[in-house]
């Protein structure tokens, strides 16, 4: 806990996480032990002294903590002199130091130390001094050099405003951490040591540099900065890490709200809301992105389907020719198989014939062999054959002359006899030829009509099936042709509804869930226990009773804060503008713990939300402050000038939280522009009337303001809502039910809409379907048409092989035969 009285002294320490926070509490332990068994006298401060030649005068070495009286608040002011006391204690033997505890700092030319280093222990440091010696300047150099900005600090708008006054360089600062143990931050690149230096340089620019344990830079990236304070859990922006005087006294003597704020810091409630109101933005941001990118390739993924259809008909078509290059393989080697049978066969002939002409060479050469050799007997029987030959000669040579004498006394009957047969003979060949010749022409005759009366018919109807198909062929394309442009029309069509149908229905939406509110809002308003406090919700009517029946408050309590406010009269027409100025109608105001505890306890009996009936805690319940109106001029006029405040409570509350003593209300930006923007003496943008702070302006609630010589203008996205303050619960239930019939209205137009929007959507989406399946049919009937046409294109033509048939030759035969029988008979005849 943080001391409620102010001590001139600032305590910080640098936590590294929980193990860190466990060895901390074992070394207080140990030192408990050892201060035990020391004498009373304390120990002097370890270690070189600062540089004193460079650091502020009055530096010494303090032996034990000693808080000062003196206030801190101007410690830039005064006499440099102050005490240093960091009372070292060394770790038990045989356990490693931790990380990210703070070695040293070291400070050059920042705030108002010249030079200065600064060696800390390993456990709780304490710094303490005069005013204006430096104690804080030491605090700020750690936050800066770990990475805080300039207002962080509470020292200065800027960084450049941290240097040393007199000095035209730069400032530097260095905090050395320990770099040690199981935790340690890439040991093996820093070393035990690790060196964040920050230079600030005039122009307010400046940069990081980590050096390693032997002072060698190894980075200069505000990311890899970003990394070692995450890896050792240094947070110098969480008030609970560092706790500086502003921090402390806003902590101690701050507002509800400051202490809720110094609490989400502290726990990093802030930031983590803030990363999830960003998520969830994220997340809305990322599934409107899908929802369009979905609805923008529909029409990409039906062509992927198309294109997928016909791809496969490809792959279909591929595989057709495989299997047809793989048919013309087969054949072509089936027609060698044939032919490698056919050359076995005859080579296996031909060596039986080889075998057999060997076998006849050896014969004959074996009979050769035994006729070249001669025997006696032989002999003899050569000279009887020889003698028997002679004499068969001369009988044959008598019978010769015998024979020619008979031939030629009977030559003439048998030459007669024998031109009569050989006549005959010649003739009945003759004949057989001439018949054989009519029949062989006979039947070719036969065979070249029957050819060609078969050969005509089939050509004339294959030619028929080939007008028929290109004139089926033409017609599909040309209907192909001419429904591409009517199928694109429709894609077109189809992709222009589709935006408007998604809108139709998100309209739809947006309106049913405005009715959806404003049917709440009337059921709020019929309820028994209505009135005028219902306008602002549902558990202000129970709340209000419950405040009013509990007797135990300390002191007084009001609310709803809408409830004691009216328009006063004749500045109706602000009364829309300056309700947008106020938040909260609903809340109550108390004036202590009590009342405050006692309220949070009613509002979760009722299980009101954090929404619900918030309350608002006054410190002072004096009498109604004493609020000075400003005239402003015609036009122009301020929240408390428009707003009748019956309860002073409640009045106070408004001025001290809302400010509406400092919100004017004007008709328009230019309007509040002429009468109330100004430039001062150095040419800088400012409010004439000092008093106002905020400028509010029609038709939407915008505001603009003037802050250091810098004018802001910040738009109010909701824009004015319907009048709450001074409405009774009869002219809002009129109003209400007013506003529900036309949302009611609206939102059965815009589903009648929806649907025949989406009537229209789906009719166009079926005709575009049929579209391209019609589409598809046709280029799958031309394509099979045009095969069926290429087919009967490579058959061979008939009639060309019947007109090649030729019976001349056949017609001669006949005509020669004919004339040889006609002779022969005309020969048998004379014979």
């Amino acid at each position: 806990m943080v001391p409620r009285e102010k001590k001139q002294g600032e305590m910080f320490r640098i936590r590294g996480g929980a193990r860190r926070k466990r060895r901390f509490e074992d070394s207080l332990e140990d030192d408990k032990e050892e201060n035990k068994e020391r004498t009373e006298e304390e120990e002097t401060v370890d270690g070189k002294e600062a540089e004193k030649q460079d650091s502020p005068p009055g530096w010494k070495k303090h032996r034990s903590y000693f808080p000062d009286k003196e206030n801190d608040d101007n410690e830039e002011e005064g006499i440099l002199s102050s005490e240093v006391s960091a009372i070292r204690k060394i770790n038990p033997i045989g356990r490693p130091a931790e990380c990210g505890i703070i070695h040293r700092v070291y400070v050059e030319n920042f705030m108002c130390h010249k030079k200065m280093t600064i060696d800390l222990c390993r456990n709780v440091n304490f710094i303490h001094g005069q005013n204006g010696s430096g104690k804080s300047a030491v605090l700020a150099a750690v936050q800066i050099c770990l990475g805080a900005g300039a207002r962080r600090t509470h020292r200065a708008r800027n960084l450049k405003d941290l240097i040393r006054k007199g000095w035209g360089g730069k400032s530097v600062v260095k905090v050395r951490l320990l770099n040690r143990g199981d935790d340690a931050y890439e040991h093996d690149l820093y070393g035990d040591y690790v060196t964040v230096e920050r230079t600030i340089e005039r122009n307010g620019s400046g940069g990081y540099r980590l050096l390693d344990e032997h002072e060698a830079v190894k980075s200069m990236r505000r990311g890899d900065l970003d990394s070692l304070l995450d890896h050792l859990n240094i947070q110098v922006d969480n008030p609970v890490a560092v706790l500086d005087q502003e921090e402390a006294k806003r902590f101690l003597t701050g507002k509800p709200e400051d202490k809720y704020a110094f609490f989400t810091k502290a726990t990093e409630l802030e930031r983590i809301d803030r990363t999830y109101a960003s998520g969830r933005d994220n997340i809305t941001q990322y599934q409107e992105q899908s929802e369009r990118v979905r609805t923008s390739v529909q029409p990409a993924l039906l062509k992927v389907k198309s294109m997928e259809e016909r791809w496969k008909e490809y792959k279909e078509l591929d595989k057709m020719e495989d299997r047809v290059a793989e048919a013309r393989v087969n054949y072509v080697w089936s027609f060698w198989k044939e032919l490698n049978e056919e050359l076995k066969i005859k080579q296996k002939t031909q060596n039986e014939a080889k075998k057999k002409l060997e076998k006849r060479r050896e014969e004959l050469q074996a009979f050769t062999a035994s006729a070249s050799e001669k025997d006696p007997e032989e002999e003899t029987i050569a000279k009887e054959i020889y003698v028997l030959d002679e004499e068969a000669k001369k009988a044959a040579v008598e019978k010769q002359r015998l024979g020619s004498e008979l031939r030629a006394s009977a030559f003439p009957l048998k030459e007669e006899k024998h031109r009569l047969k050989s006549c005959q003979r010649e003739l009945s060949t003759s004949n057989k030829k001439l018949d054989s010749a009519r029949l062989r022409l006979r039947e070719t005759r036969e065979q070249a009509a029957a050819a060609a009366g078969n050969a005509e018919g089939e050509t004339a109807a294959r030619a028929k099936k080939m007008t028929d198909l290109e004139a089926a062929i033409n017609d599909n394309r040309s209907s192909s042709d001419d429904l591409k442009p009517d199928i694109e029309k429709l894609h077109r069509r189809y992709e222009e509804m589709e935006p408007a149908v998604h809108q139709c229905r998100e309209d739809l939406a947006a309106a049913d869930r405005q009715l959806k509110a404003v049917v709440r809002r009337l059921q709020e308003l019929h309820s028994d226990a209505g009135g005028s406090m219902a306008v602002f919700g549902e558990k202000c009517v129970e709340m209000h009773r419950r405040v009013q029946m509990e007797k135990s408050f300390k002191g007084p309590v009001a609310g709803p804060i809408g409830a004691s406010l009216k328009i006063k009269e004749g500045k109706e027409d602000f009364a829309k503008l300056a309700e947008s100025t106020l938040v909260g109608l609903d809340r109550f105001v108390c004036t202590n713990d009590h009342d405050r505890v006692l309220l949070m306890k009613i509002r979760a009996d009722l299980r009101c939300t954090t929404r619900q009936c918030g309350i608002f805690q006054m410190n002072d319940a004096g009498k109604r402050y004493d609020v000075q109106e400003v005239d402003l001029g015609e036009g122009i006029e301020t929240v408390s000038t428009v707003l009748s405040v019956e309860d002073d409570l409640v009045f106070n509350c408004l001025v001290h939280n809302r400010k509406i003593d400092q919100r004017a209300l004007c008709k328009s930006k230019e309007a509040s522009e002429s009468a109330l923007l100004s430039t001062d003496a150095n040419g800088r943008e400012c409010i004439k009337e000092e008093k106002i702070q905020c400028v509010h302006f029609f038709p939407r609630g915008d505001f603009w303001q003037c802050q250091r010589g810098m004018r802001t203008v910040t738009s109010n996205e909701k824009g004015l809502t319907r009048l709450t303050i001074g409405v009774d619960r009869s002219a809002a239930v009129k109003e209400t039910e007013r506003e529900h019939g036309i949302l009611k209205k609206e939102v059965i137009d815009m589903k009648k809409r929806e649907v025949e929007m989406v009537k229209k959507h789906k009719q166009v989406k079926v005709q575009w379907n049929a579209g391209m399946k019609k589409l598809h049919d046709l280029s799958s009937k031309i394509k099979r048409d045009q095969s069926k046409l290429d087919d009967l294109k490579n058959e061979p033509d008939m009639l060309v092989n019947v007109n090649a048939i030729d019976t001349s030759e056949l017609e001669e035969d006949v005509t020669e035969c004919e004339e040889a029988v006609k002779l022969l008979k005309d020969n048998e005849v004379d014979t």
